[in-house]
């Protein structure tokens, strides 16, 4: 949530997301990119 996105691991493989009802190629792409720096971050702890 610190970086804007709303994501439920919902168990050790899984990964919910939350997106709006209305959502625009813009705001995936953002999305994406968050989630990949995310990923990114914990793969190298």
């Amino acid at each position: 949530m610190d970086k804007g996105l709303t994501i439920n691991c919902t168990n050790d493989t899984v990964l919910r997301l939350s997106p709006p009802l209305i959502i625009t190629k813009q705001d995936v792409d953002f999305a994406i990119k968050i989630l990949e720096e995310s990923l990114k971050c914990q793969t190298t702890k």
